[in-house]
């Protein structure tokens, strides 16, 4: 139905063509489904499409088992096959990559060879060409991917700059916005790793590693590392690392804002507040949230080897010891 709707077929059938020139180049291709003006235009053989709207997989010569629904979805495809395009534009420029879906308003527009792909949400993925098994789920996620493979992008603009970086898992709004080719990172929570250009990080948190471009850091917490950029740092808790630390490796915060105010190394903070001073102190306890000091144990007895007043005891290898304290 239409003017010159299967214009060419040949042998071609059980197809349904409907709007002017709707599967105009078919020949042998079978059981396909062509609704709009030009859709399925150069399909020659393909078999089992289903394109409906304007100049959908009007390219298509070859490709099979393809479903476009959407003004131009699918646009440029010629070979791939086994894709599923839904919205305007989506797909526009696939040509032969296969096993996509890709479901939003330019969704995955840019694709040309990528497969295994999955871009849901308006803009998901536009800028993807050769990269494959990306998931990427909301408004913009993922905008600027080209090349980048094995990517979870979940939440509006998460993963949005990230172009060649590969194997990260971003989810929440704006999570790992910055990462263009950090690889191998794990980033949970709104705007968490938000600035991240490094590999081989963890962040579990809102805004948690916000401003982070280190490695190897794991950051578990609400603003946990928020402004670190130092790497193999670990910092659980609320807001832990989160004054200093901006420069410095190899620390270890635990607590709710434990960390100190300057960049320090090798150092060590336990307990809520707890602030190391100088590279490789290790802080227990803070003035605001005092450990219990005592003088005397019922348990065990031990005789001390000096004078002091004050002692505090420790477990060490399932072994219960009396320290004594200086200030």
């Amino acid at each position: 139905m239409g003017a010159f709707s299967g214009y060419s077929n040949t042998t071609g059938n059980q197809n349904v063509f409907i709007g002017d020139n709707s599967g105009y180049s078919n020949t042998t291709g079978v059981n396909n489904i062509f609704i709009g003006n030009g859709s399925g235009y150069n399909n020659i053989g393909g078999y089992y499409n289903t394109f409906v709207g304007n100049l959908s997989g009007c390219s298509t010569t070859t490709g099979t088992t393809n479903t476009f629904i959407g003004q131009a979805s699918g646009r440029q495809n010629t070979s791939g096959s086994a894709n599923t395009f839904v919205g305007d534009t989506s797909g526009y420029y696939n040509s032969s990559g296969n096993f996509n879906t890709f479901i939003g308003q330019s969704a995955g527009q840019g694709n040309t060879s990528g497969c295994f792909n999955v871009f849901v949400g308006q803009s998901s993925g536009p800028s993807n060409t050769t990269g494959c098994n990306n998931v990427f789920v909301g408004r913009y996620s993922g905008l600027l991917n080209t090349s980048g493979f094995g990517n979870i992008f979940i939440g509006s603009c998460a993963g949005y700059s990230n172009s060649t970086g590969w194997q990260n898992v971003f989810i929440g709004m704006g999570a790992g916005y910055g990462n263009t080719e950090g690889t191998n990172n794990v980033f949970i929570g709104k705007d968490s790793g938000e600035s991240n250009l490094g590999s081989l990080n963890v962040f579990l948190g809102m805004l948690s590693g916000q401003t982070n471009d280190g490695i190897k850091n794991t950051f578990v917490g609400y603003e946990s590392g928020r402004a670190s950029k130092g790497q193999c740092n670990t910092y659980i808790g609320h807001a832990a690392g989160i004054c200093g630390g901006a420069t410095g490796s190899n620390n270890v915060y635990v607590g709710s804002d434990s960390g100190p105010t300057a960049s320090l190394s090798c150092s060590i903070a336990i307990g809520a507040c707890a602030k190391p001073i100088f590279d490789g102190d290790f802080a227990l306890g803070s003035s605001t949230y005092p450990i219990t000091i005592g003088t005397t144990f019922s348990t065990p007895s031990v005789t001390p080897l000096m004078d002091t007043a004050n002692w505090m005891c420790v477990i060490v290898n399932g072994v219960r010891y009396k320290l004594p304290l200086y200030e």
